[in-house]
């Protein structure tokens, strides 16, 4: 008989705080824009992309877009920095993409449109962007703007979650949860739940603390030891990164739980959109 579970799990609001959110501007350490931009300076931010977007740079267009959509340093016109930022896409401009792709899934600045999130959100994953897999993993599972695969969910999931994203770590411990896509597997799913609360997500620390009462203390010891294993093996995983950078995105509220777990829409993030640094906790005994 499957013992009922009371999992916390985001919703689709995510998609929307995601999408609202300052993004991420991908450029050299050295650019004076991106260090402009991080410093709440936009209109030297401007000053600096503004010339480079005029020669057809795909980060400064980005940068510049992202500016114009959020009315920093400049009049907010969300029309010109969509088309921007659509341009800066078409470049490939992995930033750009994922940005795209979560407007059109959230309807902020555009027309709501899930096929053409998957389309940008596609174009991202190909770049193996853990955002967009992890996003993308979200529509494959619930069947917007595709058609709906909890194997295709799965393996998006994974790679994101692979890469050291809490969202994507936090997705696939529901996938294994709920066994979408897999058998389930509360080994496994704590396991995830435990590497993306390590990063400070506490939807997954809800989630790994609820599911824990229902494991055989050989199964939770057999968890924190893969979780332990893979941290070993990924000394440099990012913690949770999504399109966001200069100030912090709105949170999305998590709702109450659930009777059993529900699908997981990619997590609210951290504000320093780049790979890199390791999880400053380790996983909960």
């Amino acid at each position: 008989m499957v013992r009922s579970l009371r999992l916390v799990v985001l919703v689709l609001l995510a998609l929307v705080a995601l999408a609202a959110a300052p993004p991420a501007v991908a450029l050299a350490a050295q650019d004076a824009g991106q260090a402009a931009y991080e410093h709440g300076d936009y209109e030297t931010a401007y000053k600096d992309w503004r010339p480079k977007a005029q020669k057809g740079d795909p980060a400064a267009l980005y940068g510049l877009g992202t500016l114009y959509f959020d009315g920093l340093g400049v009049d907010k016109d969300v029309e010109k920095g969509v088309d921007l930022m659509r341009q800066a896409a078409e470049k490939g401009n992995v930033d750009a993409e994922v940005r795209l792709g979560l407007l059109y899934g959230s309807g902020i600045g555009v027309s709501q449109d899930y096929a053409k999130a998957a389309q940008w959100l596609k174009r991202a994953a190909a770049q193996n962007d853990p955002r967009a897999q992890s996003s993308l993993g979200y529509m494959y599972q619930t069947g917007q703007g595709v058609q709906q695969s909890y194997e295709t969910a799965l393996k998006l999931y994974r790679k994101a979650a692979e890469q050291g994203l809490a969202a994507g770590q936090l997705n696939l411990g529901v996938a294994y949860a709920r066994g979408l896509g897999t058998a389930q597997d509360y080994v496994q799913a704590h396991m995830w739940f435990n590497l993306a609360a390590s990063q400070g997500d506490e939807v997954a620390a809800k989630n790994r603390d609820e599911i824990q009462k229902q494991m055989t203390a050989e199964q939770l010891q057999q968890a924190q030891l893969l979780a332990r294993t893979w941290l070993a093996k990924h000394p440099g995983a990012a913690p949770s990164v999504m399109p966001s950078a200069g100030q912090a995105a709105p949170a999305a509220k998590a709702p109450s739980a659930a009777a059993a777990p529900q699908p997981a829409a990619p997590a609210a993030a951290a504000t320093d959109p780049r790979a890199g640094a390791a999880p400053n906790a380790t996983p909960a005994p």
